[in-house]
């Protein structure tokens, strides 16, 4: 039984402090450390940006109109949604885009057979189209791809 136990606990052990729950933990309070950030931003600086520009004492939070009585909260729902479009936008350009620039831009190193012209992986020796040996020599043939 205290074998059976102290394998489990190693093996919680092992999973708890693994690369991949450590980074997931920090990813976590980084994203709600993000989220926080661009609260601040919308609420301390670009909505009192428009008050300033409309001039009036107008606070987002409690704009509202009436149906039979019954206020109906819409101020909230557009400072949300602003938090949500400048998160989405601010991810895009900070982590998709540079994602796709670095996934794309690899070097892609290849050989070409003498006497197909295909191009083969950098480690092959014969040509799988031709069959032919390939040249000691590798040449690199430099594929760049750019964002567009």
């Amino acid at each position: 039984m205290l074998y059976y136990i102290k394998k489990n606990f190693s093996l919680f052990r092992d999973f708890a402090f693994s690369d991949t729950i450590i980074y997931f933990g920090v990813a976590g309070v980084l994203a709600v450390q993000f989220v926080a950030l661009v609260n601040s931003f919308v609420n301390d600086f670009f909505l009192q940006l428009i008050i300033s520009i409309s001039g009036s004492d107008l606070n987002f939070d409690q704009l509202n109109f009436k149906i039979n009585g019954t206020p109906i909260n819409y101020g909230m729902t557009i400072t949300i949604l602003l938090n949500f479009v400048i998160i989405l936008t601010l991810l895009y350009f900070l982590i998709i885009l540079p994602y796709k620039a670095i996934k794309t831009s690899k070097v892609l190193k290849k050989k070409t057979c003498l006497i197909c012209f295909n191009e083969c992986h950098i480690e092959a020796t014969k040509c799988y189209h031709c069959h032919e040996n390939l040249p000691e020599k590798k040449e690199e043939n430099v594929l760049k791809l750019t964002l567009i």
